[in-house]
């Protein structure tokens, strides 16, 4: 049985900047997995922490035997308080 060569996807992260106790920091959604969410200190800090945590997330698809959503990489310029971040993670 061959084995599939390992694909790159990139989702999009919506990260909304927001203070507690005077410190900055962000909160990132991903549309293409909704009720999903992290927090990061930075946006550095969320792109490292998105792509663990959607790697987690695509070997549990894997496990579960379901497929794997097509990346819906879109921005909004509508959505002036918010950054879209990129993250790259491969399929395992």
């Amino acid at each position: 049985m061959a084995t599939q060569p390992a694909r790159t996807y990139t989702y999009l992260a919506r990260a909304t900047p927001d203070y507690f106790d005077g410190r900055r920091y962000y909160v990132a959604t991903f549309p293409d997995f909704p009720g999903s969410f992290l927090e990061a200190n930075s946006l550095h800090q969320l792109q490292e922490m998105g792509r663990e945590v959607l790697a987690m997330y695509l070997a549990n698809i894997k496990i579960n035997k379901k497929a794997i959503p097509e990346p819906k990489y879109r921005r909004r310029h509508d959505l002036k308080r918010d950054k879209q971040i990129p993250i790259t993670v491969l399929k395992l």
